[in-house]
């Protein structure tokens, strides 16, 4: 008797630690507001949340993780503040839209010029793609079928005609295959 209570107590005891691992665990997984997550991943989320595009160079991110708390902050400098003080990059903010990530160090700063090299090679394109002179383009009309067999096409072939030693024929026949149409080489 003694020892079926004992089991019933073991198994009660065993039964509750299993809940409760359960649930602390189920707990952690989906439930904790602040999360680590990976540092690009943090800034697709500010990036949809306050519509703001980042630049950085994905070898300076690679491994940072961050506690990312998206319910705490109030407006984009706040998250950006947050996010960034747990880290060594630095960031610099343009017209409120363009983030641009750097690490404050040679190989950072090296990779920030790269990036603005890049960004300047691709305004250069295109303000010398606005300076060329724009032709005035033509309509193309739409021909019927019965038009398009009407028009003629004509093709200038030229070449010599050469025997198999390399010496210039005159006076062979050629025809357009299927057609009548032909000439004779001079």
């Amino acid at each position: 008797m003694r020892f079926r209570w004992k089991v019933r107590a073991l198994r009660v005891i065993c039964g509750l630690v299993f809940l409760m691992a359960a649930t602390s665990s189920n707990f952690a997984i989906g439930d904790l507001p602040d999360e680590e997550i990976m540092i690009e991943e943090a800034f697709m989320h500010i990036g949809q949340e306050y519509q703001v595009f980042f630049n950085y160079d994905r070898a300076i991110v690679a491994d940072i993780k961050v506690n990312y708390e998206p319910e705490k902050y109030g407006s984009v400098q706040e998250v950006l503040e947050a996010v960034f003080s747990q880290t060594n990059l630095q960031y610099q903010m343009f017209e409120s839209r363009y983030i641009a990530v750097f690490q404050n160090d040679k190989t950072g700063i090296e990779s920030l010029k790269k990036m603005i090299e890049h960004f300047q090679k691709i305004v250069d394109r295109q303000v010398l793609r606005d300076e060329l002179p724009r032709r005035p383009t033509v309509q193309l009309q739409s021909l019927t079928l019965d038009r398009l067999y009407q028009k003629k096409l004509e093709l200038n072939i030229s070449g010599t005609i050469t025997n198999e030693e390399g010496e210039a024929l005159i006076g062979v026949n050629i025809l357009v295959k299927g057609t009548g149409k032909g000439t004779s080489s001079d």
